[in-house]
């Protein structure tokens, strides 16, 4: 049997329980939020990969189409100034290679990132799942507690009732 102060301290702490549901439910709000704002970080990533793979491809293209003009403008002198141009424009490209590279590895690490910050979320909403899961236990023991107060008091007023018809017959 409890005591009207375990049956306070119960409804304390359900309201506290409460409190922190609708605070996790908030902070759930604020992850999904930034799962958002990472998922879309991560398009952007796999968009920038497919560029740096189209990049490295036409640079595959160009070096072959480099080394093929390089033998057509081996013997003159005009075609040494096409080569000179292909020599600039190779580096051109290299430049923007490296430059793509370190754009790639920078997403790279930030996905990283992301991943590590989907996989807090993931175990808060486990946290989540489990302080619901002990906020419905405490209702259905308030609720029981309740109930066992009830007739309880049912109990006592029954006894109470018979009471006077006892305590006036020993008082005649």
């Amino acid at each position: 049997m409890m005591s009207n102060d375990q049956v306070q301290e119960l409804r304390s702490e359900n309201e506290l329980l409460r409190i922190q549901l609708n605070d996790l439910n908030e902070l759930i709000s604020i992850r999904e939020e930034e799962l958002d704002i990472l998922r879309r970080k991560a398009g952007k990533a796999a968009e920038y990969q497919s560029k740096l793979e189209n990049t490295l491809l036409e640079m595959d293209y160009l070096q072959s189409e480099l080394g093929r003009q390089l033998q057509e403008t081996a013997g003159a002198g005009q075609r040494a100034t096409a080569y000179e141009q292909e020599i600039l424009e190779g580096i051109r490209m290299e430049k923007e290679f490296y430059s793509i590279r370190d754009k790639y590895n920078s997403l790279q690490a930030e996905l990283t990132d992301l991943q590590q910050e989907a996989s807090a979320i993931r175990n808060l909403n486990q946290q989540i799942s489990t302080l619901k899961t002990r906020v419905a236990e405490l209702e259905s023991a308030l609720e029981l507690i309740e109930l066992d107060k009830g007739f309880i008091k049912e109990e006592l007023e029954a006894l109470r009732g018979q009471l006077p018809k006892t305590a006036g017959q020993s008082s005649e």
